[in-house]
């Protein structure tokens, strides 16, 4: 990328980061020339008045990366975690926060700045992100109940898989090959769930929206034949238990 293009790519990101803050209610800007000078014996890229607009600002850098270059490992680390907390040795720890934790007490300190107490839309805020993170915790304690239990052979390999996904059609072949008769609904239920989460950040790292499911007539997208593979399982697994019922025996 040219140095024009790049510095472009960088102030619309810079731009982006000063405007989802102002629609929290923290005032931002970008610091004047951002990174490409050391203006006034700075080089960092963004002033953050989270604590209000007469105290010192938090200076904060930006970096963009279309491919995602250096981030994937964080990524993979952080996963649907609230933080990641990074400690090398003899040193103080770094936290990396994905945005929707970030956002909520810079929403919420911005608003009892306001007025000193929590709006509505911020109770509603916190209580959304108290059910989501049960929701997060349930699902994780169904997985490692899952990874200890009866078919733990096959949900570990199935995890493997997962791991570091790159070609959903490798994907699509592995589950294929399994027996899934032999798995029970549960199960099933928590290997589609992983599936599905693992497929939308395969499509959000290739910049693909993470949910585009086919329309009548087009190829079935991946996740639509994996999930035909595990529910046809069940369908034709409770269709002989309706039949004895119907017929008395």
């Amino acid at each position: 990328m040219s140095g024009a293009r790049h510095r472009r790519k960088g102030s619309r990101i810079e731009r982006e980061i000063v405007d989802r803050h102002r629609e929290l209610g923290v005032q931002a800007e970008r610091y004047p020339l951002s990174g490409s000078s050391r203006f006034r014996g700075k080089g960092h890229d963004v002033d953050l008045y989270i604590f209000g607009k007469d105290a010192a600002p938090a200076v904060a850098e930006v970096k963009g990366r279309k491919n995602g270059a250096g981030f994937i490992t964080l990524e993979r680390w952080l996963d649907d975690y609230d933080a990641l907390f990074l400690r090398r040795n003899n040193t103080d720890p770094m936290v990396l926060l994905p945005w929707r934790t970030w956002a909520f007490p810079a929403r919420a300190g911005a608003a009892m700045k306001m007025d000193g107490r929590k709006s509505e839309k911020d109770k509603e805020l916190a209580d959304g992100e108290r059910l989501l993170r049960a929701w997060k915790r349930w699902h994780r304690e169904q997985l490692e109940e899952a990874l200890e239990g009866v078919h733990a052979d096959v949900m570990r390999r199935l995890m493997a898989q997962l791991e570091g996904l790159r070609s959903a059609r490798a994907l699509v072949e592995f589950v294929a090959a399994q027996d899934w008769d032999a798995i029970d609904t549960d199960t099933r239920a928590i290997c589609l769930h992983e599936i599905d989460r693992a497929i939308t950040a395969l499509r959000e790292h290739m910049g693909q929206m993470p949910f585009d499911d086919a329309l009548w007539g087009e190829p079935l997208t991946a996740f639509q034949v994996i999930h035909g593979i595990i529910t046809r399982v069940s369908a034709q697994a409770e269709e002989p238990a309706a039949g004895r019922a119907s017929s008395g025996k």
